[in-house]
């Protein structure tokens, strides 16, 4: 299946998509773009980080504060994410079971990691805290079987 076959039906997204090739998309929407997706268009962006054979980056929009509770759930095509600097909240499950999911770099700014955020991020290979992290939520990263760097900022 093509991508623009994927990508069918989310006219508004092709402006923020970049080919890197390889069947690898690197996804920047705006405020507007991310709230529509993870809000009444979820089910259909949740469907779309799952296309078999294709893979996702995703740079989260600047003045989000909060990624909601199960925001890319199940989202196994999901690769990367780069959070934007006022992140204050990942919500409870909110990258459950992404699979792909292999770093994290989180930013100053960011207080608090919901229960189960990552949980069964299976391929998470690394994860840099942030300073002034005040909160791990019980099981935020359960099941991360081949996580095996975890860098501490002071």
């Amino acid at each position: 299946m093509s991508y623009n076959a994927i990508i069918s039906g989310f006219d508004e997204l092709r402006q923020t998509v970049t080919n890197n090739g390889g069947g690898k998309y690197h996804l920047k929407p705006n405020m507007e773009e991310y709230e529509k997706f993870i809000g009444d268009r979820k089910d259909e962006f949740r469907k779309l980080l799952r296309s078999e054979g294709f893979y996702f980056h995703m740079t989260l929009p600047q003045g989000l504060e909060e990624v909601q509770e199960e925001a890319f759930r199940d989202c196994h095509r999901l690769q990367s994410v780069m959070f934007p600097e006022n992140l204050q909240t990942i919500g409870r499950a909110a990258f459950f079971n992404c699979i792909e999911l292999m770093k994290l770099t989180l930013k100053n700014g960011l207080k608090e990691i919901g229960h189960h955020a990552f949980d069964g991020c299976t391929s998470l290979i690394f994860v840099t805290f942030p300073e002034g992290l005040q909160k791990i939520g019980h099981h935020a990263f359960a099941k991360c079987i081949y996580l095996h760097s975890v860098k501490l900022k002071n």
